[in-house]
């Protein structure tokens, strides 16, 4: 143990319980790399501390690192309750993991202005069938993720029997099977994203598609994204889930409450929306430590404790 049977076992239950696929390939990843670890190393099922502490020098990712751990404490948790095995090794083992501070990476308005300029103008620039197809597409893969905040997942996965073109309505199937209502009060938007259905999408079950006509992958997206980062030179990291980190900030600049964000994002917990707060308030001491208005009156002297007023 871990036999390779066993991890495809706990696979089938987890599949069976109808998890997320991001949530089984994240599994499967986690779970073959402790595997590799466990044989490469001659070690047994048992010797789980080794395998944590590679780990914890592996990743400096906290949140990372918490999710390869839990993979292995949801294997033996699983195989306890089956008695495959007797005992649980991890439950002995005590992890403690760092304070990860780390804010959401955001992109700037004039990236994401490029961004939407560059698809624009590779769309009104497609002359064939197939350009024209592709060229719309990126164009609404973009649009959905600067206008809905859509993980990736959900994205990739996104059919168009959840879509409700009458009331501009998404139906989305998110974390943990959970599912949310997303609306675009949008109706060019929609028009477009119709037009695309009827001219391109006839018979097809999801809406994004790669040239082979096949589901588009995550990785798909990624590279869209590269190919658009090289074309316009920008140097900042571009990702899809950056968009989201940028979509949920900018509500929250615009006032909207976080309860909301967190029903938008699908967020099972508003302790994780609460990370774009710590976003605005550092953008909130940025604005009075630049934008003060004690700038624009000229000092007669510096400021010395030591003077008596």
């Amino acid at each position: 143990m871990p036999d390779i049977l066993f991890i495809e076992k706990f696979l089938k239950e987890c599949e069976f319980r109808k998890l997320s696929s991001h949530t089984i390939r994240a599994y499967k990843n986690d779970l073959y790399q402790f595997k590799h670890f466990i044989y490469k190393n001659d070690l047994s099922s048992v010797d789980v501390k080794p395998y944590i502490d590679f780990l914890s020098k592996q990743y400096d990712n906290t949140r990372t690192l918490k999710r390869k751990i839990a993979s292995i404490k949801s294997l033996y948790s699983y195989l306890e309750s089956e008695e495959i095995i007797l005992s649980n090794p991890i439950k002995k083992i005590k992890c403690k993991f760092k304070n990860d501070k780390s804010l959401p990476r955001l992109i700037s308005p004039r990236v994401i202005s490029m961004i939407l300029l560059q698809v624009y103008q590779n769309l009104n620039n497609s002359h064939t069938c197939f350009s024209k197809f592709i060229s719309l597409r990126n164009v609404l893969i973009i649009e959905l993720l600067i206008r809905t905040g859509l993980r990736i997942s959900e994205l990739c996965s996104l059919m168009w029997q959840n879509i409700d073109f009458s009331t501009g309505t998404l139906f989305i199937k998110g974390k943990g099977n959970k599912e949310r209502v997303v609306y675009i009060e949008d109706k060019d938007f929609m028009e477009l994203l119709n037009y695309y259905k009827k001219n391109f999408m006839i018979n097809s079950k999801y809406v994004f598609l790669n040239r082979y006509h096949q589901k588009l992958s995550e990785q798909a997206v990624r590279l869209i994204l590269n190919d658009l980062k090289q074309k316009l030179h920008i140097t900042q990291p571009v990702t899809p889930h950056m968009f989201r980190h940028t979509f949920a900030t900018q509500l929250l600049e615009n006032d909207v409450d976080i309860r909301y964000i967190q029903k938008i994002l699908g967020h099972s917990s508003i302790n994780v929306t609460q990370i774009y707060t710590h976003i605005q308030m550092n953008k909130e001491r940025e604005i009075m430590k630049s934008k003060n208005p004690r700038l624009s009156y000229k000092s007669i002297s510096s400021l010395n404790p030591s003077h008596t007023i």
